[in-house]
């Protein structure tokens, strides 16, 4: 009888050690930094691009909007150049604009509160500067996108200002609730201490540093040692360098990430450009005519066969095609340069030009793609 308890008691117990080994691996390595969101690392991340240093996340993964959050607050009251949008942009670099002070203000999704955002940070901050590129896509305009996400909120104040600077409102009520915020970070962080992905991605820092053991620091500096076969940075003008094991992943790969790419979610199935974001993109333009900042527009075309896929589907997929004609509209209205296309069979654009599923590669962009100001003479 007793043996069989003991049995027991082994049975229990081990699944009981696996659970806690697994929570323990998501806490400790945590990658995304959701449990060491530590201000302070990315204010000094910030502190070493505007000090001329390329920086990087010693887990290839940190708070992109707290690091350009810092990064608008201390680069200079005036700038020549800065980049807005998602990280279809991230990639432009100075060398591409040709402008002295230049900073790539891009993240990842960013969606319409984190572009008002920034454009906020940048006023309450009297940051000037005489150019924009602003990357178009459709995170802007996306209303199950933007309203249906928390990743902008801590920064969600800025934005707020803008819509007031823009004279207008947003579209549904923004509710403010410190002790709701709390609730929602801490169910982000209980989900992710059982998450078997983010413990795939734990697990996978491991066998790349071929460590336990966590560096000192979360975040770095490039230096002679740098490891840039394994890690991205950041330049230091803000732009994003992907780090040679995937930049140089195979072609095969790529292709085979674009065929299972769930693009019908991404793009809103028979959705037709929002009345109310077209307004507030018209007003950010007007704001940045009468500021005397002249603002580019950027469309990153999607791959042939990510563009393909979404031709030959049933449902109808024309939010693109409406958000390019709106997009050129406004740029003949106010006379804006507008460089790029959704279809990149208008552009001769090919797969093998994507990192992945809809990032172009740093020297395609160069190639493709014209960063330089309207009037801008060399």
């Amino acid at each position: 009888m007793k043996e069989k308890n003991k049995l027991k008691w082994k049975y229990l117990v081990f699944p009981f050690i696996l659970l806690l080994l697994f929570v323990w691996t998501n806490y400790y390595i945590d990658p995304a930094s959701i449990f060491h969101n530590d201000s302070e690392q990315w204010e000094n991340m910030a502190r070493s691009i505007v000090n001329g240093d390329e920086v990087y996340f010693a887990f290839n993964n940190g708070n992109e909007r707290e690091v350009k959050h810092h990064l608008i607050m201390q680069m200079p009251d005036q700038v020549d150049c800065v980049v807005i949008g998602p990280s279809l942009a991230m990639c432009i670099d100075r060398e591409m604009t040709g402008d002295s002070i230049f900073y790539n203000l891009g993240e990842s999704g960013a969606d319409l509160y984190d572009i008002l955002a920034q454009f906020g940070l940048m006023e309450k901050y009297s940051k000037k500067t005489e150019r924009i590129i602003f990357c178009v896509d459709t995170y802007f305009f996306d209303r199950n996108i933007y309203l249906n996400r928390e990743i902008h909120l801590p920064l969600i104040s800025y934005a707020e200002y803008m819509l007031s600077r823009l004279g207008a409102e947003p579209d549904v009520e923004i509710v403010h609730d410190d002790s709701s915020d709390k609730n929602d970070l801490d169910y982000v962080k209980l989900k992710q201490l059982f998450s078997i992905t983010y413990f795939q991605e734990s697990v996978n820092w491991i066998r790349k540093s071929q460590t336990l053991f966590l560096p000192d620091k979360r975040i770095g500096i490039v230096d002679q040692d740098f490891d840039y076969y394994n890690y991205a940075y950041y330049r230091n003008d803000g732009s994003w360098v992907y780090s040679e094991s995937f930049a140089n992943r195979g072609t095969d790969l790529v292709l085979n990430e674009m065929e299972e790419y769930d693009v019908f979610n991404k793009f809103p199935k028979n959705c037709h450009l929002n009345e109310y974001n077209k307004m507030i993109f018209e007003k950010v333009v007007q704001y940045c005519i009468d500021s005397n900042i002249e603002i580019d527009l950027f469309l990153c075309p999607l791959s042939p066969l990510l563009w393909d896929r979404l031709q030959s589907a049933d449902d109808n997929y024309f939010i693109l095609d409406e958000l390019e004609s709106f997009a050129n509209e406004i740029a003949e209205k106010y006379d804006l340069k507008i460089t790029g296309s959704y279809n990149p069979y208008n552009l001769n654009v090919c797969n093998e030009d994507f990192y992945d599923e809809r990032h172009i590669k740093h020297d395609k962009l160069a190639n493709y793609f014209d960063f330089k100001a309207k009037n801008q003479k060399f």
